[in-house]
């Protein structure tokens, strides 16, 4: 695939995203100067002792410029490289907080009950959004489907209208799509999304673009597996980059390599999936602007839930994670 390569004495890059920091090796996306997002591999027998900042600037000496005949380009190094950071991280354009499987009134199932979670403890994942949003400033909440458990008392409802109402006070936006679970409580979901703050994506005229970011959504009912959704025609129809939510059933995360996503999709593209209560993070096998993650179970009593921050600007993004556990 690689057509030729070019020695390159020096290249400054911002460091658009990492996906491994091993000591000897370092698996980065960074941005030229002329604004494209491409990889830059390298290794070093002796060690990188480089501690990355996504955001920040950095100087790259003494690597190749590899050209492939699909015309990709990427940067490598086998050793002999020098790294210097020349500049620090920028602010960043847009703040998102993303959870999912919230599952808002599961103390009032009929079945398949966990006797732990009786006192209402998934509400309690309400007051760590508003913290969360309040500290760190975020622009929205993204949340990847069952908002809502298959049942919902009263109190429980307006515990959740409240929280989110409070959001809105806040100019913090709620965008979520529908999971399995919601199916079952269509009134509070309709009755949840005629707040002013909060917009369902299963609706595709509430697709829209943050920062440079189209985002958008498909529910449990629309999107059970990858080949549900027609992505060079989205790429050629809006561009990118692209942030997707969904609450696949048929996409296990121990399992999906991605690899059955067409190799022209040249984007990038962040995906949130929401059903399968695990936390986990996968790179796209055959595509280096692929990143999905699995949201998990907020609510978990055994190790701790976690909810998820996306910031980005200037052609990077940073991906965290964040425990309810503590106060981060």
């Amino acid at each position: 695939m690689v057509e030729h390569k070019k020695h390159v004495e020096k290249e400054t890059v911002v460091l658009a995203d990492i996906d491994n920091d091993e000591h000897k090796k370092a698996s980065l996306m960074v941005q030229r100067p002329n604004g494209n997002i491409v990889r830059a591999s390298l290794y070093d027998r002796n060690g990188i002792d480089t501690n990355w900042i996504i955001g920040a600037e950095y100087e790259l000496r003494n690597i190749e410029l590899n050209l492939r005949t699909d015309g990709g380009r990427f940067l490598t190094s086998d050793g002999g490289f020098s790294v210097k950071k020349t500049g620090e991280c920028s602010d960043f354009d847009f703040d998102f907080l993303i959870l999912g499987d919230t599952h808002f009134g599961y103390r009032n199932r009929s079945r398949n009950m966990d006797t732990r979670y009786t006192n209402g403890y998934e509400l309690n994942v309400l007051d760590r959004i508003i913290q969360f949003s309040d500290s760190w400033g975020v622009d929205a909440v993204l949340h990847t489907g069952d908002l809502f458990d298959h049942k919902i008392n009263a109190r429980d409802y307006k515990k959740v209208e409240s929280s989110f109402r409070r959001l809105g006070e806040m100019d913090v936006d709620i965008l979520f799509v529908t999971g399995n679970h919601d199916q079952e409580v269509m009134n509070k979901v309709r009755s949840i999304n005629e707040l002013s703050n909060v917009k369902r994506l299963d609706d595709k005229s509430n697709w829209g673009t943050v920062s440079g970011n189209n985002v958008m959504g498909r529910g449990s009912n629309d999107f059970y597996s990858l080949s549900d959704f027609d992505w060079q025609k989205f790429e050629e129809e809006y561009g990118g980059p692209n942030i997707f939510l969904a609450h696949p059933e048929g996409l296990d995360p121990d399992s999906s390599t991605f690899s059955e996503l067409p190799e022209k999709i040249d984007k990038r593209w962040t995906m949130f999936f929401g059903h399968h209560h695990e936390e986990k993070e996968v790179w796209g096998s055959n595509l280096s602007n692929l990143r999905a993650i699995y949201t998990g179970f907020p609510a978990k009593l055994d190790d701790g839930g976690s909810v998820w921050r996306l910031q980005g600007g200037n052609g990077f993004h940073r991906i965290t994670s964040h425990s309810l556990k503590k106060a981060d």
